[in-house]
């Protein structure tokens, strides 16, 4: 499979027009079996010119970057028993820039891309009555590490010096949610956990504008906990 893509855009002032390719390149394969189905694919994508705005501290740098994609993902679902089943999914991406129009970015990977990435869920389903029915399920979200500059080579420290802005560290969550449901009268009452664990990773983080020497930053959401009804 191939896919190619062009898009015109402008940057920079005076404006200068660029067009931006995509060529994705994929192959794969669907497999079906009792009980669930296998998916997996290799790609390779290719983009010229990507136009992004990247925040250096004291402007957005708009600079035109070639970057490729190379990789293979993978999602599968098995149902074992009538009750229990399970579903996964996985990533891996080698992600970097590749271009002479901005030498200082060469080979480094981009922002918020990490290199595995992919999630697994077990789940259960059964009726408890004849009007009732439960629904308890268990799962974990993985990331490896992510970047938020280009600043210093990708360099990550975990308490950043002023010259660098810190990156996200592996993490793994886990969540839960168990549901109780009356099709009959058409309700559902959930109780729903994310982040279980509370691991305390950062969204977002980019240069403070124009004060030397600081960061800005956000979390994600800590361990949360709520009751649904519908």
């Amino acid at each position: 499979y191939i896919n190619k893509t062009i898009k015109a855009g402008g940057i920079g002032e005076p404006v200068t027009c660029l067009v931006s390719r995509n060529i994705t390149r994929e192959i794969g394969a669907k497999i079906n079996f009792n009980g669930g189905y296998f998916n997996i694919a290799a790609f390779d994508t290719q983009i010229e010119a990507l136009q992004q705005a990247l925040f250096n501290g004291t402007r957005f740098d708009t600079s035109p970057y070639d970057l490729s994609s190379r990789g293979f993902e993978f999602d599968t679902r098995y149902q074992f028993t009538p009750s229990w089943g399970i579903n996964a999914t996985a990533t891996y991406a080698d992600v970097s820039y590749e271009t002479d129009l901005s030498p200082h970015a060469d080979g480094l990977r981009p922002l918020n891309t990490p290199e595995w990435s992919g999630s697994a869920n077990l789940r259960y389903d059964a009726p408890i009555s004849d009007d009732l029915d439960i629904t308890a399920e268990a799962g974990i979200d993985y990331s490896s590490e992510l970047y938020w500059s280009l600043r210093n080579q990708n360099t990550c420290t975990g308490s950043a010096p002023s010259n660098t802005i810190p990156c996200t560290d592996a993490y793994t969550k886990v969540n839960a949610r168990i549901m109780l449901k009356n099709a009959s009268q058409g309700w559902d009452l959930a109780l729903v956990g994310r982040n279980l664990t509370d691991e305390k990773t950062i969204a977002y983080a980019r240069a403070s504008t124009f004060i030397n020497g600081v960061v800005n930053a956000s979390l994600a959401p800590p361990r949360t906990v709520a009751l649904q009804f519908s």
